[in-house]
């Protein structure tokens, strides 16, 4: 009886161990281009710390949630807003959703600023390049609410010189010499800060809570333009329970919200309302 008392206990102990690491495939964690950075630290933080391994994949947005809705292909989803709320609207269930930072536009100019860019309404200076993202992305439509709100609307477009659909290419054109200036989120000027300064956009030129809002969005209704959140989501249709949850909750701790911060976002607001799961 003895011999048969331990046998069971050592089965349930290698059967309780087994259940700690029953994983064997990792989380697939998808990850807008700008996130890259702390989630990558944070995925390799929680492997070293609970033996579960988070793959970190990463395209366009737009892109990972053609892949979500046609294939529920990932555990976890970290982007910016409008998409997490673009996601639920295709009809994709969240189990939860967290949000740990955000971003915010800002002008980027090459390292030691040579065109002595002070603030928004330099760029409206007569033969300055600009770069600017579509007016269709929430970016676009943050920066023409604030050339709208400097009334400089006209002399801006007049400069530009080249338009993307993101910034990261702006970004990149900028420390390339093709253009001298361009609007992006602050987040694309930190990771190319070896080559890039930021100048900062006066406050009453931004976008206000309750005033200037999107409110005619088909699938996503009123969108706020003064704060756009950076979230992680759980995907409803996931069987890794538990184990993406424990990393979420990682990643939106103040320990996963400091790494965003040392990674230039902006810090989240835990006033606002959270966003909806279906």
């Amino acid at each position: 009886m003895r011999v048969c008392v331990i046998s069971l206990l050592s089965i349930l102990a290698i059967l309780a161990g087994g259940c700690r690491a029953q994983r064997s495939d990792p989380l697939v964690c998808y990850v807008g281009p700008n996130m890259v950075a702390p989630m990558q630290e944070l995925a390799a933080l929680h492997e070293q710390r609970n033996g579960v391994k988070v793959s970190v994949e990463t395209a366009d947005a737009r892109v990972l949630i053609d892949r979500i809705v046609a294939a529920h292909s990932a555990d976890l989803f970290v982007t910016h807003d409008p998409f997490t709320a673009l996601l639920v609207a295709k009809g994709i269930e969240l189990r939860q959703v967290w949000t740990v930072a955000s971003v915010r536009p800002t002008i980027a100019v090459p390292k030691g600023n040579p065109k002595q860019i002070g603030g928004l309404e330099d760029m409206a200076r007569p033969g300055l390049r600009v770069g600017l993202t579509d007016a269709n992305s929430i970016s676009g439509q943050i920066i023409a609410v604030m050339l709208q709100k400097a009334d400089i609307t006209a002399k801006v477009e007049a400069n530009v010189v080249m338009r993307t659909n993101v910034g990261r290419p702006l970004g990149d054109a900028l420390m390339a010499g093709k253009i001298d200036a361009c609007i992006v989120w602050n987040v694309v000027i930190f990771d190319r800060r070896d080559k890039l300064d930021a100048v900062d956009i006066r406050p009453e030129w931004r976008p206000k809570f309750g005033v200037d809002a999107i409110v005619d969005s088909p699938t996503l209704g009123r969108l706020e333009l003064d704060y756009v959140r950076v979230n992680i989501a759980t995907m409803g249709y996931s069987t890794a329970g538990n184990d993406a949850r424990a990393f979420a909750e990682l990643v939106a701790s103040p320990e996963g919200m400091a790494v965003f911060l040392k990674n230039g976002f902006s810090p989240a607001d835990p006033s606002r309302p959270a966003i909806p799961t279906k």
